[in-house]
């Protein structure tokens, strides 16, 4: 299907491109793929998974119950949660379109300590480099990834060499000029 300016193609509907990402069904998304805070009472978390023209939300992990607290905890549920298979026989751990899957990935993940610390908070140490949260100040105010932002690649966001030599009110003036292009 062909979308308009500011719309995303998935399959027989168009997405809106919202500032920050995809809106669906009245819900902001940072992009697919990408878990939020879930908006379904007895649920942690949501996803707007994309695989191909294929869109749907996924909610997943019950709130009332505790996540990734302990090695022997993780080990168990991901020992557990493997052997899930759906009604065709199909293991669900490896399905984007899974709740199983985004609960492995997200609130159980290998990468992170099972110290029952990971509150949908961003961990430097468990995180790729783009998934680093941005260090621009309108950036920190929206809690957005350097992947999600994408100025901290620039040239703007890097310090400028020109900025010794100016005055400092020129200096600040000149700052606000890139800061108001770079985003």
């Amino acid at each position: 299907m062909k979308c308009g300016k500011g719309y995303i193609s998935a399959g027989k509907r168009c997405l809106k491109k919202s500032g920050e990402g995809v809106e669906y069904n009245g819900h902001k998304f940072p992009g697919f793929n990408k878990p939020v805070k879930s908006w379904i009472a007895g649920k942690k978390r949501a996803v707007l998974v994309k695989k191909g023209d294929r869109v749907k939300v996924i909610h997943y992990g019950a709130s009332a119950y505790k996540n990734n607290y302990s090695e022997a905890a993780k080990k168990s549920y991901l020992a557990r949660s493997a052997g899930i298979k759906n009604k065709s026989g199909g293991s669900t751990k490896d399905d984007p379109f899974s709740p199983n899957h985004w609960a492995r990935k997200d609130l159980w993940a290998k990468k992170l300590p099972a110290d029952g610390s990971n509150k949908y908070k961003v961990r430097e140490d468990a995180m790729k480099d783009g998934d680093k949260p941005c260090e621009c100040t309108d950036c920190k105010k929206k809690k957005l990834t350097k992947s999600q932002c994408g100025c901290c690649d620039r040239k703007e966001s890097k310090p400028d060499k020109k900025l010794d030599s100016m005055t400092p009110d020129y200096a600040i003036a000149y700052l606000n000029v890139i800061k108001q292009y770079a985003h």
